[in-house]
Formats: structure tokens, C-alpha cells, sequence
């Protein structure tokens, strides 16, 4: 009678929906308020809103309330499915009956399939949430999922510019809801980034007497969301933001000269 406190869904779920109340009956209140006065009071610079903006500000939002709350039933749920799980593997153990055992699942990281996307490239795991992860070598992606059945989705040439892998991909959440996606789901949830070093022509034109290439270090990095339908074969169809340039900035600026 003690497992439901000894899993973590039950934990997670008391965690979401308490947020849920939290979010509704204070956080909402207060946002909402701070919006509507600043689209009716104004900023004391004179901008006059229209009415239906007004009227958009003013109102509260629910959204995430509601997310939270789809998240921590979902949790209680696969807590009441695991919980009868382990009664009925109680009642077996009873019984004297064989009892199932439950099988790791593998990393197929060589895989035919995997062969032919990375071929001998090196590759990289990124734990995506806590039923997923993706495979990646900077120009592909293999995501698989184990929650429940073991789906895996192939994405080729998915990043809009080819990132470094030795300097490591993050993860990205950004939905306030579950993480417990499946492939149909994840695209709401889990993202990817990823980044490269490049030499780019000085437009300030340094020159210290050697000839050297006058050139300096950009860090150019790519976020990659998850979509599989936005993938095709020939990696023609892309589902990724535009890369985002990241200034470089040293103590003693001519040191970005020799970081090549």
C-alpha cells in the first residue's frame, strides 16, 4: 500500500498540479493586473492603445494553468498503471507463478539504419527528457523514444548549418508542461542546440606587419526543434530557426586574432 509514495510520478504529479493552483490564483492575478495597467495607464510617453488591445491585455491567461494540471493527471495516471503493475506482479510472487522480468533497453548505436545516416562519423547521445534522447553528428539526428514501445525517428541533414559536436549540443525545454513525450508529442517539448567556431574576414582591419589573414573568431550556433513530418530524405525540408551569432568579446580584443 506504500508504492504510491515510493514513485516518482506521484511526486511529479503533486508537483504540477499544485503549480497549477499556484499559477491560477496568484501568478495570473498579478500578471494580468500588471498588464492591463500598462496598456491603460500607459507608459506616460503618450502611446494611446486601441481597445481591442486593451481588451487582449487585460484578459487573463489560462494556458498554463491548464498545462500544468494535463501534466499531473497524466503523472497520477502512469503512477495508478505502475501501481497495478506491481500488485499484480505481488499476486504472481503469491501465487508461485513465474513472475516477467523487464529487459533493458539498448542503445543501438550501430544499427543498419544509424550506419546509413552517420555512416562512420562520429556521434553524440543528448538526453532529450526522461523517455527520449537523440543521436546526433552534427548534421543528423536519430531520435528514439521508450516510453512504452521503442519508437525511433530518422532526421536527416535537419541542422540549418553543419555545428561541432566536440563543443558539446544542450538541450533545450521549453514547454512548462510534462516531459514525458513520445515521438507524436515531443515537437511541443524538447529542442536542440548546437554551435560551431569560424574565421571571418576583420572589417576593422588589423594588420600587424607578419601578412597574416585578418580574420577574427564568431561562434555561430543553431537551435534545432524536433518535427520528424518536416524531414525529407534528401534534407531539402527543414524545421530549425535561423543560427544565431554570438559576439566573442576578450579582454585584450586583438586575442580573437589567434583563436583559429
Amino acid at each position: 500500500m506504500a508504492y504510491p509514495f515510493l514513485d516518482l510520478n506521484f511526486a511529479k504529479g503533486m508537483h504540477s498540479i499544485v503549480n497549477a493552483f499556484l499559477y491560477w490564483f496568484v501568478h495570473m492575478p498579478m500578471m494580468t493586473v500588471k498588464r492591463c495597467s500598462a496598456v491603460t495607464k500607459g507608459g506616460g510617453d503618450g502611446v494611446a492603445f486601441e481597445p481591442w488591445m486593451k481588451f487582449l491585455m487585460c484578459t487573463p491567461d489560462a494556458t498554463p494553468g491548464f498545462n500544468y494540471l494535463i501534466a499531473g493527471i497524466r503523472r497520477w495516471g502512469q503512477l495508478l498503471d505502475n501501481w497495478v503493475n506491481a500488485l499484480w506482479m505481488v499476486l504472481l510472487a503469491a501465487l508461485g507463478l513465474p513472475t516477467p522480468s523487464c529487459a533493458p533497453t539498448p542503445l543501438t548505436l550501430r544499427a543498419k539504419a544509424e550506419q546509413t545516416l552517420f555512416g562512420a562519423r562520429e556521434t553524440r547521445i543528448v538526453g532529450l527528457t526522461s523517455g527520449a534522447y537523440a543521436i546526433t553528428d552534427g548534421s543528423s539526428v536519430q531520435y528514439t523514444f521508450s516510453m512504452g514501445r521503442v519508437t525511433q525517428v530518422f532526421a536527416p541533414y535537419v541542422w540549418e548549418s553543419d555545428i561541432d559536436i566536440k563543443h558539446g549540443i544542450a538541450a533545450v525545454m521549453y514547454d512548462t508542461g510534462d516531459d514525458g513525450v513520445d515521438a507524436t508529442t515531443g515537437q511541443q517539448t524538447m529542442s536542440m542546440m548546437g554551435c560551431r567556431c569560424i574565421d571571418v574576414a576583420d572589417p576593422l582591419g588589423y594588420d600587424f606587419g607578419d601578412n597574416t589573414a585578418l580574420s577574427h573568431m564568431e561562434i555561430e550556433c543553431s537551435l534545432l526543434r524536433y518535427d520528424p513530418g518536416a524531414v525529407s530524405l534528401d534534407g531539402d525540408a527543414r524545421n530549425v530557426t535561423s543560427p544565431y551569432y554570438v559576439p566573442v568579446e576578450f579582454a585584450v580584443p586583438g586575442s580573437a586574432l589567434y583563436m583559429r
